[in-house]
């Protein structure tokens, strides 16, 4: 548009033609969105007036919201100015005339973000304001000065000098001349590849580099062809964002200048060093450069465990190293995160293992009870069952007592819960049984042989670990029994073997996992009781006293399901459970039905390996050691029963067993029907 005085244009304006449109007199251009410049926008140093949403002032510069397309903009000494950048121009800004002169026209951007990528032969100064940004892409360069009070982020090619400003930001991975950052102004490195400078790089006192690590340290996050000139009072800030995770004990390089370092940054500030309580970090000056040092502090990981078995996973994270995910993951943490650790170590200890060793040892007596029962029954002890069982003729079964003089098959079925509580230290164990107990005996001179088949499956809970699991036993084995008047002996060997499945969860920082595990156990038991009966009237007592053994073994097993998973060692208990006290039994009569009504009342004590505890380890770790509830060392033992005549052929017993401790709590519930036929 020449020659036209106020002359506008009040709508976009799209140049495709590739011709020029020049813009000379007084004229101007109402802003639209955007200009899009795909042929020529010349704008001459005649008092231009472009104004911004229909607001005129008259500059000398041209002022528009926005620019874009791939075409040539000549400025020659008039400044262009965007006032709300969005797009990317791809074309070139050029202040050389045609003659070749080299005039003062510059950019400035005074809002929003615009992108360059073509190569920019203006000789003003390229100015980014205050809340605003300008990007070089990897294929842009600008060949002025580039003052920045904004964000500048260069992925190209710089060949003036740029100084950044009180509240500027400059980055990126691409080359500037020189760069100068005043106080207030900050470089930030990006991480990739280094930021190169060729002539000199100077930080001034009360400036800031944001480092971000280039190829875990190897290449420099500044790389200065010239010298670098480092004043007292610049800083280095470290945060979890931008930097990311530094390996302990390595040191990675921050500045290197061929033509030699001059001072040395005065402080390390970020989240990174002031939220950090496993870390700590130094500068390593030399002639040349600057290195920051990473390297645990003083504090370690047990430090904020609070018992035995979190202790013990803080030490084995701890011995990990650096580089493992776990160890880091705990590194790093923040003071708050710290505070959660307790629950972590908790979580990834597998205590559930070790709680199943120890459940598995304990609840075995529901064979040696079934056994003892059986053979009271066998020889009309106090506290036995009465109704019939099965005796084996050369006939065939046929309904005989349970004192009967020949073979007998027998049977049992049974469901309990049990509870041990936490410690401090373990947590509170919840288990469930249910089985059943079948069982063929015959008379031998004095004595009742027989053998036993049993089948159970089990259930356990650690709520306070997120974890679960169960086994499924097999159980085999050979009893006998004899009397002697009055006074009986009970005895048996069992072997069992039972299938373990374990599930656990377990959360570390950002790492949360699903374990799974399945494994092998194998118990062996030997037993025997001694009772003597004193008949009272209608009423039958029986100060009893009574001894077990049970060895007990698990596979070694590994878990499936992340870098928590454990791998653990056999795990073995060796335990010897002493027993003393009194049943009583009475019968009483009643119209219809006759009922036998027996209780007893002992005390029962646990010697040898009443805490299970298991041997873990992480991949790659050396392992440890974590203990589960104990077996009740003390335990009153409970049992009641009645039996009841439901008719000619048929006799229900019900009966209960129980133990109970200061910490720990048993109960378990049976039922016998018993037929002739």
């Amino acid at each position: 548009m020449m020659g036209a005085d106020h002359g506008a244009i009040d709508h976009l304006q799209c140049m495709r033609d590739r011709g020029t449109i020049e813009l000379v007199g007084m004229g101007s251009i109402e802003n639209s969105s955007r200009v899009i410049v795909d042929g020529a926008l010349d704008l001459e140093n005649k008092g231009n007036e472009i104004a911004f949403w229909g607001v005129s002032d008259a500059y000398n510069d041209a002022k528009i919201r926005n620019l874009a397309g791939s075409g040539s903009v000549f400025i020659y000494d008039s400044d262009l100015v965007l006032t709300a950048a969005q797009d990317t121009f791809s074309g070139t800004i050029s202040s050389v005339d045609s003659e070749g002169r080299h005039l003062k026209g510059g950019l400035t951007v005074q809002g929003g973000v615009q992108t360059l990528s073509g190569a920019n032969v203006y000789f003003g100064a390229t100015k980014v304001d205050a809340g605003a940004g300008l990007v070089l892409t990897s294929t842009g360069s600008l060949a002025s000065d580039v003052l920045v009070s904004g964000g500048f982020v260069n992925d190209g090619d710089v060949a003036g000098d740029t100084i950044v400003q009180d509240g500027g930001m400059t980055g990126g991975s691409g080359s500037y001349s020189a760069l100068t950052v005043l106080g207030g102004g900050t470089v930030a490195t990006n991480g990739k590849t280094p930021l190169t400078v060729g002539s000199e790089f100077t930080q001034k006192a009360g400036s800031t580099l944001v480092f971000a690590p280039v190829e875990n340290g190897i290449q420099p996050a500044i790389a200065v062809g010239g010298r670098a000139v480092i004043e007292d009072g610049a800083s280095i800030t470290l945060d979890r964002v931008t930097t990311g995770r530094l390996a302990v004990g390595r040191e990675y390089a921050l500045v290197t200048a061929a033509g030699g370092l001059v001072g040395n940054y005065g402080s390390l500030t970020g989240d990174l060093v002031t939220d950090a309580p496993f870390l700590s970090f130094a500068l390593d000056k030399t002639s040349s450069g600057v290195a920051l040092g990473v390297e645990r502090s003083d504090i370690v990981f047990a430090e904020v465990a609070h018992s035995a078995n979190q202790i013990a996973v803080a030490n084995e994270l701890e011995a990990l190293g650096s580089g493992n995910e776990l160890h880091d993951e705990v590194a790093y943490m923040t003071a708050a995160e710290a505070s959660d650790l307790p629950a972590a170590f908790d979580s990834l200890s597998g205590e559930i293992h070790t709680a199943m060793l120890g459940a598995v040892a304990e609840e075995r007596h529901f064979l040696r009870d079934a056994v003892n029962g059986r053979l009271r029954a066998a020889f009309g002890t106090v506290g036995a069952y009465k109704g019939g069982v099965q005796a084996l003729t050369a006939y065939g079964p046929v309904s005989a007592e349970a004192t009967t003089d020949g073979p007998v098959y027998w049977g049992h079925a049974f469901g309990g819960r049990g509870e041990a509580d936490g410690d401090g230290n373990a947590a509170r164990r919840d288990s469930r049984t249910n089985g059943v107990v079948l069982g063929y005996d015959a008379p031998v001179q004095n004595w009742r042989l027989g053998g036993v088949l049993a089948m159970s499956d089990s259930s356990y809970g650690l709520d306070g670990r997120a974890s679960s699991g169960s086994g499924r036993g097999i159980h085999l084995g050979v009893y006998a029994g004899t009397q002697w008047g009055q006074t009986a002996l009970r005895s048996g060997l069992v072997y069992s073997t039972l299938r373990l499945k374990a599930n656990r969860s377990t959360s570390l920082g950002t790492i949360n996992e699903r374990l799974s595990s399945k494994y092998n156990g194998h118990v062996w038991q030997a037993f025997a009781e001694v009772g003597h009966r004193l008949d009272h009237g209608t009423m039958a007592l029986e100060p009893y006293a009574g001894l077990a053994h049970v060895w007990m073994r698990t596979d070694s097993f590994a878990e499936n399901g992340g870098e928590t998973a454990l791998a653990g060692a056999e795990g073995k208990m060796d335990t010897t459970f002493a027993t003393i006290g009194v049943r009583a039994a009475t019968t009483i009569e009643a119209a219809t039905h006759k009922l036998t009504v027996s209780s007893g009342i002992g005390w029962r004590h646990a010697f040898g390996d009443a805490r299970p505890e298991l041997a873990m380890a992480f991949a790659g770790g050396t392992g440890f050691n974590v203990a589960a509830a104990p077996i009740a060392r003390n335990a009153a033992v409970l049992d009641m029963g009645v039996d009841m005549e439901l008719g000619r052929n048929t006799n229900l017993r019900l009966d209960y067993q129980g133990q109970l401790a200061t910490d720990a709590r048993e109960h378990r519930l049976g039922a016998t029907l018993g037929m002739q036929f």
